[in-house]
């Protein structure tokens, strides 16, 4: 989505795993597909695959999760705005740690040596922000009123409550 807003979509990496061929229908053309043939073995699967994707000349990566509807574009411009190519960068909202979160070139190796099974980058994220080393960029201002940046959709009951209709919906 931060793509969109700065016009560089053609930047896009979407991993996907199961169902790939009616999930890739959902995804902006613009967007580069990458399989994980291995998301059985835990999220992080997904994160190197997709890590292993960027283009050696980017300057960094802006991670986020596909099922976070509350996440506003403007999101993504701000953490791409506070990584420099050292930095790890990080969205809170209303003071609390959530996704997206930005890799600077010069961490996209320790972030895939790092994940592991379900973890992602927890651990990395852990070590440096107990260090001092990780921007906490606040994002609440973008979010519309009752709204909490944190919520995400697992289950067709979830999808419902945002008013997603998905294939398999009660509604």
């Amino acid at each position: 989505m931060a793509a969109a807003v700065r016009g560089l979509d053609s930047d896009v990496i979407v991993v996907l795993g199961p169902a790939m061929a009616q999930t890739s229908r959902l995804v902006p053309r613009s967007a580069r597909i990458v399989e994980n043939p291995n998301y059985l073995q835990g999220l992080s699967t997904s994160l190197g695959v997709g890590l292993s994707a960027v283009p050696k000349a980017a300057t960094g990566v802006v991670i986020s999760l596909l099922d976070l509807p509350d996440v506003p574009a403007e999101a993504y411009g701000r953490l791409l705005d506070a990584a420099a190519p050292e930095d790890i960068a990080r969205a809170y909202w209303n003071s609390v740690p959530g996704h997206p979160v930005a890799l600077g070139r010069e961490r996209i190796p320790e972030a895939l040596a790092s994940t592991a099974g379900d973890e992602g980058l927890r651990a990395m994220l852990k070590r440096h922000s107990n260090s001092g080393g990780v921007k906490g960029v606040e994002c609440a201002d973008l979010l519309m009123p009752g709204r909490d940046g944190l919520a995400d959709v697992d289950t067709p009951e979830s999808a419902d409550r945002f008013g997603l209709h998905l294939e398999g919906n009660h509604s």
